[in-house]
């Protein structure tokens, strides 16, 4: 897995400019994630928000297990406006701990700069780089320059399989996230029609709270600084344990603000499995919290008074779940169960906020029951999102 904490953007002098940088970032965040670059529309903040571009080889950057949060450029492309424009600096590096998105935050020299220790990997670099295989990695900069509100849109594919993520900065507030099941160019399967929103608030500052690529599971969760404070949430991925035959079950699952929502309510874009696809919505499963007599589920959540239920009657452990995903539409495609979610579990929704789960530190609460990888015990945690 690659994981990627606490990347911050640049405090943008307009709040409408976040839309803007959660569309670049999560272009350049799928790449690191290993994801292919397909087709953009060329607007050019596309080229311009790009500062460096170094493909590695006989160019590119180096990190050794001696300087820590210390990145070498051999081409000397640093300059101390890459810390006051708080540009970010991906580097697509082979080793998956040293594959990190984060702040330049202190300027050494032309060959040297320092990242934010909040972004850095928790146990520090792996020596990678150097003697003509240094290590390819990006330096981009929001404030370069402004992607076109509605207009500006990318298309990346997943590492495995054909799942294609159509990201669109389609307003001014708005960053919205499409799936291409099919892996087509066309809109014919994307799916869902209307797209998943993000940044839907006025906010100055976005930040990647946690992010994690496992294959072709893309999973990114951000918070907004401004006037109202929202938690969007999107993941692109393939189910787990589906039927036999089911030739697609690549699916997208977003929301603007996950704090607010109870999680079987956060809907997955999909296409069902007829022989014409076409897209669907599905739901993400939780325990049963109670329904009415005919059985509806009205609060799919647990009460604090039902955590023990979660513990399995032992206090101090705590049960995981993969949640099943059911499909939406039962009077058309039946109510069955299309398969499990990958990576993501969930629990008791009642668990404090960026909590991890055990020990060992593999598994984080973000909020709402939604649980998520994480790198370790040591790994820093989510930053709040007004923290400077």
């Amino acid at each position: 897995m690659i994981f990627v904490r606490n990347l911050r953007s640049p405090t943008m002098a307009a709040d409408n400019l976040i839309s803007h940088v959660t569309t670049l970032y999560l272009k350049e965040l799928l790449l690191l994630g290993g994801w292919t670059y397909i087709s953009d529309n060329t607007d050019p903040a596309w080229v311009t928000c790009t500062l460096v571009n170094e493909l590695g080889g006989a160019s590119g950057f180096q990190v050794a297990a001696l300087s820590p949060r210390i990145v070498y450029s051999s081409a000397g492309v640093f300059t101390s406006a890459h810390v006051t424009n708080e540009c970010a600096l991906f580097l697509k590096a082979t080793n998956s701990q040293n594959r990190v998105a984060a702040r330049i935050v202190r300027y050494i020299d032309a060959n040297n700069v320092e990242i934010d220790p909040d972004s850095a990997p928790p146990s520090g670099w792996i020596n990678e780089g150097g003697a003509g295989t240094y290590i390819p990695g990006r330096i981009i900069s929001p404030k370069a320059a402004t992607l076109t509100a509605t207009s500006a849109w990318v298309v990346l594919q997943a590492p495995t399989g054909n799942n294609h993520a159509r990201i669109l900065r389609n307003a001014t507030l708005t960053t919205r996230c499409f799936s291409r099941p099919l892996g087509k160019l066309g809109t014919a399967t994307e799916t869902p029609t209307a797209g998943v929103d993000l940044t839907t608030v006025a906010a100055s500052r976005f930040i990647i709270l946690n992010a994690v690529f496992d294959g072709d599971n893309a999973l990114v969760y951000g918070s907004g600084r401004g006037a109202t404070t929202e938690n969007p949430v999107v993941m692109w991925g393939t189910l787990e344990e589906v039927a036999t035959g089911d030739s697609n079950p690549n699916f997208i699952m977003g929301y603007t603000n996950m704090d607010g929502l109870y999680p079987p309510r956060w809907t997955m874009g999909m296409l069902d499995a007829n022989p014409i696809p076409a897209t669907i919505a599905a739901y993400i499963s939780t325990l049963k919290y109670y329904g009415d007599q005919l059985g509806g589920v009205t609060y799919a959540t647990i009460n604090s008074n039902l955590a023990w239920r979660l513990q399995n009657g032992k206090p101090g452990k705590y049960a995981l779940y993969r949640p099943l995903i059911v499909l939406a539409n039962r009077a058309t495609y039946g109510g069955g169960v299309r398969g499990r979610m990958p990576m993501i579990r969930t629990g008791n929704y009642n668990l404090e906020r960026c909590r991890p789960v055990e020990a060992a530190g593999s598994w984080l609460h973000l909020m709402g029951g939604f649980i998520v990888p994480r790198n370790g015990p040591n790994d820093s945690l989510p930053q709040i999102a007004y923290a400077t």
